[in-house]
C-alpha cells in the first residue's frame, strides 16, 4: 500500500516542497524533533504524538474516540462535522516566541492501512 500512495503522490501538482515521513514512529518522532510544525489530521495517536514534541495539534474527530478523549482530557478535537468552522486565528496565534509573524508548516500524518 505504502508504494501504491507514493505512486499516486507523484501524479499531484506542487508537491515539491513536501516530505515524506516513512510510516514508523521513529522516523516520526525525528521529524517532529527537527521541525517546527503544526499537526492537523484525523490520526488520533498521530497528533498525541505530536502535543508529546510539544507541537501544536488539530484532531479531526471521525469517530467516538477522539470526542471520548476530549471530553475526558481537553484533547484538542475538532469533530469533522464542525472542520468548515477552523480558521488559523481561532486556534493557533500567528506569532512566533520572538513576535514576529509566522505561519508554521502544516503537517498531515497520513496513515494508510
Amino acid at each position: 500500500m505504502h508504494r501504491l500512495f507514493h505512486i499516486y503522490f507523484k501524479t499531484l501538482k506542487k508537491t515539491n516542497e513536501i516530505e515524506i515521513i516513512n510510516p514508523h514512529l521513529s522516523d516520526y518522532d525525528n521529524f517532529l524533533k527537527k521541525h517546527e510544525v503544526d499537526f492537523i489530521g484525523t490520526r488520533l495517536h498521530g497528533g498525541i504524538r505530536a502535543l508529546q514534541h510539544k507541537r501544536r495539534s488539530i484532531i479531526i474527530g471521525i469517530d467516538n474516540r477522539a470526542t471520548e478523549l476530549n471530553r475526558d482530557f481537553n484533547l484538542p478535537v475538532v469533530n469533522q462535522e464542525n472542520i468548515s468552522n477552523l480558521s488559523k486565528t481561532t486556534f493557533f496565534s500567528n506569532r512566533n516566541s520572538n513576535g514576529k509573524n509566522w505561519y508554521s508548516p502544516i503537517l498531515c500524518y497520513i496513515s494508510l492501512q
